[in-house]
């Protein structure tokens, strides 16, 4: 693997993490699209923004939903972003 293929790598899990993190640290509350996408891709112009966020959300549920198509951690809210569940809302540890 190539340095450049190592470090593009390694951004992607920083994204990730970036993302998740506010999400998490925000929790019960509505992040806009614009929020989020700073949140991951600080020092970028917002441009199509709401796509490069539903293709990073769907990627993050495969990793910690256990059913990303019903999720029960990370919920859309249609046409504003994303909202991570309260501790009232996820469900129970098993």
């Amino acid at each position: 693997m190539s340095g450049a293929a190592i470090d593009a790598l390694f951004a992607g899990f920083a994204a990730e993490n970036d993302g998740l993190r506010a999400l998490m640290s925000n929790a019960g509350r509505v992040l806009t699209h614009q929020q989020l996408f700073r949140s991951v891709w600080s020092g970028r112009a917002f441009g199509d923004a709401p796509q490069y966020l539903r293709v990073y959300v769907a990627r993050l549920r495969r990793k910690i939903e256990p059913d990303a198509v019903r999720p029960r951690y990370i919920y859309t809210e249609p046409g504003i972003g994303y909202r991570f569940a309260t501790s009232a809302e996820a469900p129970p540890r098993q």
